[in-house]
């Protein structure tokens, strides 16, 4: 069928017009989106934008066919953006006024949080007799942040002491933020205010609970009516306990400069309680119960759905309650609303989430509290201990100079003070252990002690605690301990790793260590590693500025020499140390001094030992044979080949293994071997 040209042309063009139309009216949108617009509460704000946006489509018309099209299209366009904006604008209001309802309650939730929270302070009632109920309400907020309502606790810097009543001020001065203080009691008097209170204020002037109530009413209404004029018992009656009673009485109670939502809950607790007979209501919660109603109501008469304004009180109660850890602020939701419909936390729903918060938040502060009951007592424990150490140290010094070993009572009474009845007993053990020595000692653990502080392993703690349980109990072990322990931390040599290591390595090899680790011979191992270390003391003190690597050479060398002496078998005794009567010392290496003899002397050397003055090292042979000395000369042609073979030792064809079993080696001669060998080959030029 034909074309009509007339009739196709006039499609074209309003399909171009629409096409272009459509073209412009997404491209508004797009720019609508990202638009300040998009987020108004304003269903007029899109007027401008819209006059702007489609009048260049309009203009765009090049005839007024075309003109009326892009009219009827451009109304379209406008009907959706303004019905689409309408809605938004509604919606954004809503959001608005949500997040201002809730930044408003959270406000207000941190507003009594700032003022002490809402939880009143837990103490006992006063025990004068007669009061009022605002008088025993005030004295129950004046005391629950001065000393928790006890009438016989007195400042101390670490939190607190209490004395006895016995019917006088106690009068004990402690350093303070403001200078030393004596305050004690309920009311934290001073000795110096308490002593000028006039007869009528204090009754018979003793120090008696009775009397400390009386005593701080008649201070409260005293000093109110000096700093303001007027009437304490007028205007707590009037106005509870207001910030400006607070204010005016801070400069008497210093607890009064903060919490004030505690001392004024305390007050209205208790004042409920007296004027009821019952339990009461505390102020802080109703009165911010009251604060988020109002802020409820404000937030129904912006649009906002009773559903969200549940959801969003009792989320800032739960939030407020984990962030202060106050649970009291979980019973804000629910107090009855003034109309007398239930609180938001008594919605279905929310009542579960504010049971949870409770169980959440009781397990939080079960934790913290634990964690710091833990910090306490590790604080208390570093504390005990460096007086520990302390008086010990005295003690030792004492000892040391052949003093008296005693503590005075006033020492022991500041101690008992200070630090604790624990810190005082363990103090008058280590005084009574080195006092009263009877050689009653466990020497095993004497030994094991002497080994650590040998090896620099032995700490003051550990070395205090042994002094306190008993297991030292000889002056003269401790002095040799305490020496020790000096020398090691001022000469550096000995605490070096490596040299430790050697020094173990020693205590192995003569004190024959078995497979669990436990010495056989300890004397004698102890005895061995104490001579090394005091060689080794002396060599760092006759050669100072010597390189750190002659000093380990030096030291390998010594080794043998000591471990030649105190091994029991005589093979490894080159030199002749016994002959049937007296033992014969080694000629101490240069810088060294000579080791102590064992306790019982080593057997005779063997005919077939060789003499400690031996010869340089011979030419070495592969194969290891009894007429060479492996004590002092090389048995393999390098370091190299002795390691590949020392790795392969526990194999029955290895060239050592096949010596050692015709010799009759055992463990501690293959580690002597090892070790010896080892040292000898790494000194050859070219090893």
């Amino acid at each position: 069928m034909p074309t009509n040209p007339r009739t196709s042309g006039r499609c074209t063009r309003r399909g171009s017009r629409g096409t272009r139309s459509q073209g412009a009216g997404l491209k508004l949108l797009a720019d609508y989106q990202k638009s300040a617009i998009a987020g108004s509460e304003d269903p007029t704000a899109i007027t401008k934008f819209l006059s702007d946006g489609l009048k260049p489509i309009i203009d765009s018309a090049t005839h007024s066919a075309e003109r009326e099209a892009m009219l009827d299209e451009v109304n379209r366009v406008s009907r959706q953006f303004y019905g689409s904006h309408a809605k938004n604008a509604v919606q954004n209001l809503y959001y608005k006024n949500a997040a201002a309802y809730g930044q408003g309650v959270d406000g207000a939730f941190s507003e009594a949080a700032v003022k002490g929270g809402t939880a009143a302070y837990k103490t006992a009632d006063p025990v004068a007799k007669d009061l009022q109920p605002h008088e025993a309400a005030f004295l129950n907020a004046t005391a629950g942040g001065e000393s928790a309502g006890k009438y016989n606790i007195r400042y101390t810097p670490a939190g607190g002491a209490t004395f006895q009543l016995t019917g006088a001020h106690p009068g004990i001065f402690e350093p303070g933020p403001h200078g030393p203080s004596s305050a004690a009691g309920r009311y934290q008097f001073t000795k110096t205010t308490w002593d000028s209170l006039p007869p009528e204020a204090k009754g018979d002037g003793t120090f008696s609970p009775e009397n400390q109530d009386r005593a701080a009413l008649w201070l409260g209404r005293k000093d109110y009516q000096r700093v303001t004029g007027r009437n304490l018992d007028e205007d707590l009656k009037a106005e509870g306990m207001s910030p400006r009673i607070l204010k005016a009485l801070a400069p008497t109670w210093q607890a009064f400069n903060g919490n004030q939502g505690k001392h004024a809950a305390t007050y209205q607790q208790t004042l409920n309680r007296y004027q009821q007979g019952g339990g009461g209501e505390a102020s802080g919660v109703f009165t911010l119960a009251r604060t988020v109603h109002r802020q409820e109501a404000e937030g129904l008469a912006q649009g906002m759905s009773q559903s969200d304004i549940d959801s969003r009180t009792v989320d800032s109660a739960i939030s407020a309650a984990m962030r202060y850890r106050d649970a009291s602020y979980l019973e804000v939701p629910l107090q009855k609303r003034p109309n007398g419909l239930a609180g938001a936390g008594e919605v279905p729903g929310m009542r579960d989430k504010l049971d949870k918060a409770r169980k959440d938040l009781h397990g939080l502060r079960v934790k913290e509290e634990d964690e710091a009951y833990r910090r306490q007592e590790r604080d208390e424990k570093r504390r005990s201990d460096k007086a520990t150490q302390f008086i010990s140290e005295t003690l030792f010094t004492a000892l040391e100079k052949g003093e008296t070993i005693s503590l005075s009572p006033q020492l022991l009474a500041k101690i008992n003070k200070d630090f604790g009845n624990d810190t005082a007993d363990k103090v008058l053990k280590i005084q009574k252990t080195l006092s009263d020595y009877q050689g009653q000692e466990d020497n095993g653990e004497v030994i094991r002690l002497e080994m650590e502080a040998n090896e620099s392993r032995l700490s003051d703690a550990e070395l205090h605690r042994a002094i306190a349980t008993g297991t030292l109990k000889n002056p003269e072990t401790v002095r040799r301990l305490l020496k020790t322990q000096r020398e090691n931390r001022s000469e550096s040599l000995v605490a070096d790793r490596t040299v430790v290591d050697i020094l173990q390595d020693t205590a192995k090899l003569v004190g024959d260590r078995g497979e669990f680790g436990v010495f056989k011979k300890p004397e004698l191992a102890q005895r061995a590693v104490d001579s090394l270390r005091k060689n080794v003391i002396a060599y760092e003190k006759a050669n100072p500025g010597k390189p750190r690597s002659e000093a380990i050479s030096w030291l390998m060398e010594e080794q043998q020499r000591v471990v030649k002496y105190y091994l029991p078998t005589s093979k490894y005794n080159t030199t002749p140390l016994y002959d049937g009567s007296t033992p014969v010392m080694p000629t101490p290496a240069k810088g060294g001094v000579t080791p102590a003899p064992a306790a019982q002397p080593p057997a005779a050397p063997a005919k077939s030992a060789s003499p400690s003055t031996a010869a340089a090292p011979q030419a070495t042979r592969r194969e290891p044979t009894e007429e060479v000395d492996w004590r002092t000369t090389p048995v393999f042609e390098s370091l190299a080949a002795f390691e590949a073979d020392n790795t392969n030792r526990r194999n029955p064809s290895s060239h050592f293994a096949r010596w050692a079993k015709q010799r009759g080696f055992s463990p501690e001669d293959a580690a002597a071997f090892i070790s010896i060998q080892r040292s000898l080959l790494s000194k050859r030029p070219g090893k």
